[in-house]
Parts: C-alpha cells; sequence; structure tokens
C-alpha cells in the first residue's frame, strides 16, 4: 500500500472526542503512515504535543497562532509561544498567517502579530505552515503574506522548503510566487470539488515536486462526504483527485508528495 502523509488535521478538535482512536486506526488501515497535529493557539498547544507524544513516531505536533486568535495575542502570550516552538518535539511553527475574510479581525493586528511570529519561526529554524484567506472584498492577503514572509523569514539551510502555504486557494501568480520562495502548497479536499477547476489547473502547472496532501480535518471534506466531517482516512481520494489534475498515475503522485512532506518537516 502507498504511504500517506496527512500534513495538516485538526485531530484534537471535539468532533473527534468520541471515536479519536477509531480514525487513527481507520487512517492507518487507508495508508495514512503519518499525520502532523496542528494547533492554533494557547489553549491548543499541550493537547497538540500530548497526542502526538501518544502516536509515537506517527503523529508529529505543530504550535501556532492562528490569525483568528489575534485578540488572544500578547507579549505573555507571545513569550509562552517562544518556549514552545523552541521544544524539539516542535516540528514547525503553525498555523501562521493572515485571514481577511472576517473584517472584525483588523489587518494591522494581524500583521503584528505575523512578523512576530516569524521572528520567532526564525529563531528556532523550524518550517511555517501557513494560512492565507483573502477578503469579501477582494483584499488580497497572500500579496501580504508573501511580502511578510519574503521580507522576514531565512530558513531552509540544505532543505528545499521553508514551511506549507496551507490550503491553498490564491492566484497562479500566488502559487508561483509561493513555490519559488520555497513554499509547498497544501492540498485538500478542495481538489476534488466539480467547480475547481481553475485550483486543479494551478496545481497541474506547479506539478507534484512542490505539493503535499492535507485533510484540515474535521474542515473541508472531499466530494464523496461533502456537508460532514472530515478525517486522514479520506486522503486517498484527496491523493486521487490530485493524481488526476497532475495527470499522472496515482502511485507517481503519492510518491512524490510523501517525499515533499517528509522534506518540509525534517524528515528525512
Amino acid at each position: 500500500m502507498d504511504k500517506l502523509f496527512d500534513t495538516h488535521a485538526h485531530l484534537c478538535d471535539a468532533a473527534f472526542d468520541s471515536d479519536r482512536g477509531e480514525v487513527l486506526r481507520h487512517a492507518r488501515d487507508k495508508g495514512v503512515e503519518l499525520i502532523a497535529e496542528i494547533s492554533c493557539g494557547p489553549d491548543e498547544w499541550r493537547n497538540a504535543l500530548n497526542f502526538a507524544a501518544s502516536g509515537g513516531e506517527k503523529i508529529i505536533a505543530s504550535v501556532g497562532f492562528h490569525p483568528g486568535n489575534s485578540s488572544a495575542f500578547s507579549p505573555a502570550a507571545l513569550a509562552e509561544f517562544k518556549k514552545m516552538a523552541a521544544l524539539p518535539q516542535v516540528r514547525a511553527v503553525g498555523e501562521i498567517g493572515l485571514d481577511y475574510y472576517w473584517p472584525d479581525n483588523p489587518a494591522e493586528r494581524q500583521l503584528e502579530m505575523l512578523e512576530a511570529l516569524v521572528s520567532i519561526a526564525n529563531e528556532v529554524q523550524k518550517p511555517v505552515i501557513l494560512h492565507c484567506r483573502s477578503g469579501k472584498k477582494g483584499e488580497n492577503a497572500y500579496e501580504d503574506l508573501l511580502r511578510v514572509i519574503g521580507s522576514g523569514l531565512c530558513i531552509g539551510g540544505d532543505c528545499r522548503f521553508k514551511g506549507i502555504l496551507h490550503c491553498f486557494s490564491g492566484a497562479k501568480e500566488d502559487a508561483v510566487k509561493a513555490v519559488d520562495m520555497g513554499f509547498a502548497l497544501g492540498v485538500n479536499g478542495t481538489v476534488t470539488y466539480p467547480k475547481n477547476g481553475q485550483l486543479r489547473d494551478i496545481f497541474k502547472y506547479i506539478g507534484k515536486d512542490s505539493l503535499v496532501l492535507e485533510t484540515d480535518c474535521p474542515y473541508l471534506p472531499p466530494q464523496s462526504i461533502r456537508g460532514k466531517r472530515n478525517d486522514p482516512s479520506f486522503l486517498p481520494e484527496i491523493a486521487a483527485g490530485l493524481a488526476a489534475a497532475l495527470l499522472l498515475n496515482y502511485q507517481e503522485t503519492v510518491s512524490a508528495v510523501y517525499q515533499n512532506s517528509l522534506e518540509v518537516f525534517r524528515l528525512i
């Protein structure tokens, strides 16, 4: 069975409280070899680390400060975040980024927070998991995100990747710029949605060597379960959707993106 790596999951979410162990077993039966548990704020960091510890080498943890949690951002929270990010068991910083979708979250505050978090990522020299969503009125979060990241992030070393631009939904030029800057693009259930032909075309243009798979569970389920809870066992459907978009066979696609994922998290 081909190995799969879910590079972005939220399995500590309350949606999995009743059957988390069963979900993990089912995912492994489907070939999901590794899962990255992503945390989004102070109330999630310890849970992510404990969950990763319970999964041995099969689950890794990332600590982040989601832009939607900017109201919880403070000097004290930043100091605690720095301590957490420096822990050896933390494999990445994220998710962090910009979200202009909700107008009551000022862009200026988000940008200030992002710059501070990027500075910490540089200090701890760990890859970043980036969240980016533009505004309802066309405010371009990708332009601002890539400007801040481009001028402030200096991690990488011998690795091809500085991190992942999670749940990519931008324009072709955003994708090209992000990849040129050293980021893999996160491909999730949206690649299977019938109306997302433009997104599939972007992934085809970018190619398999700069893409990774993710579920973002319990969110963004693939087409077969639209409207239901997502989980890592649906990663094969996402992989098949990506393979079709790339005009490649399934095995070649998953082999490439699995290798990319290991490189992103410095696991090889």
